[in-house]
């Protein structure tokens, strides 16, 4: 299994597959892993692709549990400014970074944005 970590690249996938994006906004969210819980309840249609996304210091857990579950995940400050330990993140690429390194330390394959390119032309 691997996991695709990019920024503002995964929301072409969401456009481009048959699959939902898991994520909401409302003012002042705070994602929470619990949050994805009601996707996974029984009855709920499951789709061949999904994507999450989430707002918050727990961004990288929400997005991380998606992942772990099979999903797509998008990673970035359009959604959150701060690392898992609350500081501010100095780049974009740091918090993809954090996500990244998390997965890996699951066993996840990250994507490249070449293989991303090639499995939404597929």
């Amino acid at each position: 299994m691997h996991a695709r970590v990019a920024g503002q690249a995964d929301r072409l996938h969401a456009s481009r597959s048959n699959g939902r994006v898991l994520g909401r906004y409302t003012a002042s969210q705070q994602s929470s892993p619990t949050d994805l819980l009601p996707f996974l309840s029984p009855g709920v249609p499951r789709f061949r692709s999904f994507m999450v996304c989430a707002f918050g210091r727990d961004e990288a857990a929400c997005v991380s549990a998606g992942a772990l579950l099979g999903g797509d995940i998008r990673v970035g400050f359009e959604n959150n400014l701060l690392l898992p330990d609350g500081s501010m993140a100095s780049t974009n690429a740091s918090l993809v970074d954090t996500v990244a390194q998390l997965l890996r330390g699951f066993g996840r394959r990250i994507q490249t944005a070449a293989s991303l390119r090639h499995d939404w032309n597929t």
